[in-house]
């Protein structure tokens, strides 16, 4: 017998079982080769789980210290020709951050000194496409195939977003993972079936769980990656058991609807507000004596639960550890995620979802997006970048006269048009 929590070589892994409850979680007695087992609890599978996961993955990576990287590359740049140095130091004396800014965009020298190096951690915290991290992550969704389904679904999921996906063609655009972006592996030489047999586990799962609707997408995914006539032959017999056991019981769905109920689209407001079409006609915007602060304020007596305000948000964010489990276009709960093919980083619901954020946000982001989550800059530093991203310099040029033209107009009508509104759209 081996010692309680010692490690297993997984390869070495034969079966799995639960054998009791304690109060720490579950004991599973883990079965090895040549007869021997050990004990193995939920700790060690949340040890697993904190494995590329974000919020664990650069606990230990110094925090981004803006100020010290401007500081030397500021050092770094007087160090130029004297007519850019004078100009620079002059700028940062007496400019503006805007003049500062305009001033670093158009010097080659300031972009290379500016770019943070690719390399700011240890390669055993590598988040790229994997093969052989996805199939790592697969054998253990098979381990807990019978024993815990819903931990095997995790498994399943991350053994997905690991592995190496076909490019992506949207439009003149083609998305995919890079030769640096694919732990050591040919692309061209990949024929992908590691994704094909994951998205196959997957739907066995499902179809295990009785997620049939779940199951059926995955099944799609199977046969349009391609698969043998075999595997093919199977898979249509489960699809069959899919729509049988879907048309016996009007039921089968009802988790898939009753999760939509919850993930609904905001409602619209009955009555906006003319002057501020965002807000509800219930309120109204009002400032304090002294016309340094603004607040809203109520015009009725409002109900329980009456909805005062709908706006689309500009940029958002998921936490880190929630981005492998909601959406990052729509932000809703996905439990069968779709990964985007060229980054580890992002999931999807829906190639839907997944189409506008390449051709938008993400596609922009993602062929940086882990040099920014190496800077561990943490939530707001990258939601920052995120805003940046989703506008150009040239933008920003054009409208900085009359931004800074409104930022000296008193409070009270800064960010109102001519016809008394105050809309936030007139600004993005």
């Amino acid at each position: 017998m081996e010692r309680k929590g010692s490690l297993v070589p997984l390869d070495q892994v034969k079966e799995v079982w639960c054998v009791r409850e304690e109060e720490a979680g579950a004991v599973w007695i883990v079965r090895v080769a040549g007869g021997r087992s050990t004990t193995r609890t939920m700790a060690h599978a949340r040890q697993d789980e904190d494995e590329h996961d974000p919020v664990s993955l650069y606990r230990d990576v110094p925090s981004f210290c803006f100020q010290k990287f401007l500081d030397d590359a500021l050092e770094k740049l007087y160090t130029m020709n004297a007519k850019e140095t004078r100009v620079l130091r002059h700028l940062i004396s007496e400019g503006n951050s805007f003049e500062i800014f305009e001033a670093l965009w158009n010097m080659d020298e300031a972009h290379e000194i500016l770019t943070p190096p690719e390399k700011l951690v240890s390669e055993d915290v590598e988040t790229r496409k994997s093969a052989k991290e996805s199939i790592m992550y697969m054998r253990r969704g098979d381990l807990y195939f019978d024993s815990n389904k819903d931990v095997a679904l995790c498994y399943y999921n991350r053994s997905i977003i690991f592995a190496p996906h076909p490019p992506i063609r949207i439009g003149n655009r083609m998305y995919s993972a890079g030769p640096e972006d694919v732990d050591g592996e040919d692309l061209g030489d990949l024929d992908y079936t590691v994704l094909t047999r994951c998205y196959r586990a997957r739907a066995m799962l499902l179809f295990k769980m009785g997620k049939f609707v779940l199951c059926l997408k995955d099944i799609g995914i199977v046969q349009r990656l391609g698969c043998p006539s075999d595997v093919n032959e199977d898979l249509e017999h489960m699809r069959a058991h899919c729509n049988e056991m879907m048309s016996e019981s009007e039921n089968a769905a009802e988790p898939v609807a009753a999760f939509h109920v919850l993930c609904r689209e905001p409602p619209a407001l009955e009555d906006p507000n003319p002057h501020l079409p965002a807000a509800s006609s219930a309120v109204s915007l009002g400032h304090n004596n002294t016309g340094s602060r603004r607040h809203l304020y109520a015009n009725r007596d409002i109900e329980q639960g009456e909805i005062l305000i709908v706006e689309k948000n500009y940029c958002n964010i998921l936490l880190p550890k929630y981005i492998r489990l909601f959406c990052s276009f729509c932000l809703r709960r996905t439990w069968t995620p779709l990964p985007c093919s060229a980054c580890t980083q992002v999931v999807f619901c829906s190639y839907s979802c997944r189409t506008k954020a390449l051709t938008g946000l993400h596609g922009r982001e993602c062929p940086i997006l882990r040099r920014i989550n190496y800077l561990n800059i943490k939530v707001r530093g990258i939601l920052a970048c995120r805003i940046l991203f989703k506008t150009t310099f040239d933008k920003l040029k054009k409208h900085y006269e009359i931004i800074m033209a409104e930022g000296k107009k008193p409070l009270q009508v800064r960010g109102v048009t001519r016809d008394g509104v105050f809309s936030s759209d007139d600004r993005l």
